[in-house]
């Protein structure tokens, strides 16, 4: 009888713990896993410059890297992303885990330090570049 009681409280951990991580069956288990997606979510602030060709992106980060204000990534994404970057490549609010983008390019968008458009010193340091269906992105994260 012993056995059946552990065996018992073991299934009623396994099931506690499929409600915590919101993975669990029945009322509310989905709303659970989203409401704690939302909770922990993170925003940030993604300009990108796409280009079809790796030497079309990499002439677009030499000039980046010139450190001259009139090469800043406004400046760059109007002349260089072939995607329509009439805000300079400004992409909507971006949400860890809740945008439609390539996972590739979250992880870089969500691991490169943040950099004001205009503080065209910092670039070395700040630009992200990841490849993606879509292309050749170079990134780079604005504080909200």
């Amino acid at each position: 009888m012993a056995k059946g009681n552990k065996k018992a409280d073991d299934n009623k951990s396994k099931k506690d713990t499929k409600a915590v991580d919101g993975k669990g069956k029945g009322k509310g288990g989905g709303g659970e896993q989203k409401a704690a997606i939302v909770k922990g979510a993170q925003h940030a602030k993604i300009r990108h410059i796409l280009c079809a060709k790796h030497s079309k992106k990499e002439e677009a980060r030499a000039l980046l890297l010139t450190g001259t204000k009139e090469n800043n990534f406004d400046a760059v994404a109007r002349k260089y992303s072939e995607d329509k970057a009439k805000l300079g490549g400004l992409l909507p609010k971006v949400t860890k885990g809740l945008t439609p983008y390539d996972p590739s390019f979250m992880e870089v968008a969500f691991s490169i330090p943040e950099c004001k458009v205009d503080d065209v010193s910092k670039y070395a340091a700040s630009l992200g570049e990841v490849k993606t269906a879509d292309g050749y992105h170079i990134l780079l994260r604005e504080p909200l």
